[in-house]
């Protein structure tokens, strides 16, 4: 999923796409659009975490939203979550390396980690 995320973003923050890049951005999102699908026309509720069962759910009550608008939003909401995942773990690790004192107090006091993050 990584490799479509980073194609996907790449295509839509870049004003300068060559059409190879292009090429492998549309691929990668109708692989991630085919992964979802699949995941989401099974008979067997898909093993998804609550927000995925959440839009399953609201879809199966509502005739507002059709498959494809589902399919949008299940993508976007995994691109969107990889895509702020990544940077806040590079991120989070440039600031100890930045920063070893709160590197150490973090390895010393364990319980300060969920105010860290």
């Amino acid at each position: 999923m990584s490799s479509w995320s980073d194609q996907i973003t790449a295509a839509i923050g870049s004003s300068r796409l060559d059409a190879d890049d292009s090429r492998a951005a549309s691929q990668s999102m109708e692989r991630m659009l085919a992964y979802l699908r699949e995941l989401l026309t099974r008979r067997e509720p898909p093993p998804a975490p609550h927000t995925l069962r959440a839009l399953l759910t609201t879809r199966a009550e509502s005739t507002d939203q059709d498959f494809d608008e589902l399919l949008a939003n299940c993508a976007l909401l995994l691109i969107a979550g990889h895509e702020t995942t990544t940077h806040f773990i590079g991120n989070a690790a440039l600031a100890l390396l930045r920063h070893p004192q709160a590197a150490g107090q973090l390895r010393r006091r364990t319980d300060l980690i969920p105010a860290a993050v």
